[in-house]
Order: structure tokens, then C-alpha cells, then sequence
């Protein structure tokens, strides 16, 4: 199954526009998620089964891995705000074509490098 996309509040919008307009394929969710806080937005990920992309790289990773301890989740793109918009579309858009969904489960990556993300 292909990679679903979650943006949550705090992503820079012109990055899912980006991603879009070069491939309008993509399941990319980026409708606003007003006045909820990273767990909430975490679990709306988890219910519509997409990767959450967001710049919250100091608050999401430790909620992600208290609640990885009792569910699967289907994995965060820690992406840093000062991060080339064109280079975060093209990042994501290679994720989309060359991953499948079952790849990102439990997995939170920050996106230069793809790394695993330890704190």
C-alpha cells in the first residue's frame, strides 16, 4: 500500500502544495487541525493510517515513543523548519515512490537524512 501523508498544524503548507502540484497522486491530508495538541494530531494520523510530517522535532518524538510502547503507528517525517521547501517536496516525493506504508510503521525519521530519530 502506498505512503499516506498527515500534515499537522505547524508544516510550512507551501511543502504539501509543492508536493502536490509535482504529484497530485499522493494522499497528502493538510486540512487544519486547530486547537489540538501533538497527541491528538498523532492519533488522527493513526486512525487514518498516514505518516504525520511535521517541524515539531523537540515535542513530537517523545510522544511518538510513549505511544509506540502499546500500538503500531504508522511513523512521523521530522522535517526542520529551516529545511529548503524544494528540497523537503522532493525528499517526500521519493518517500511516496520508492516506500511502501508497511516500511514506516514505528519508524520516526528526521528528513535530511533519513536517519532513525533518537533522542
Amino acid at each position: 500500500m502506498k505512503v499516506g501523508f498527515r500534515a499537522d498544524n505547524d508544516l510550512d503548507r507551501d511543502i504539501v502544495r509543492g508536493l502536490l502540484r509535482l504529484e497530485p497522486r499522493i494522499n497528502f491530508e493538510a486540512e487544519p487541525l486547530n486547537d489540538l495538541d501533538d497527541e491528538a494530531v498523532l492519533l488522527i494520523a493513526l486512525r487514518e493510517d498516514r505518516i504525520l510530517v511535521t517541524h515539531d522535532i523537540s515535542t513530537v518524538p517523545p510522544l511518538f515513543f510513549r505511544l509506540r510502547e502499546d500500538r503500531q503507528l504508522p511513523g512521523v517525517i521530522l522535517i526542520p523548519q529551516s529545511y529548503a521547501v524544494g528540497k523537503a517536496v522532493e525528499q517526500l516525493r521519493l518517500i511516496w515512490v520508492l516506500t511502501e506504508s508497511i516500511e514506516w510503521r514505528n519508524r520516526i525519521c528526521y528528513l535530511p537524512t533519513l536517519a532513525d530519530f533518537i533522542p
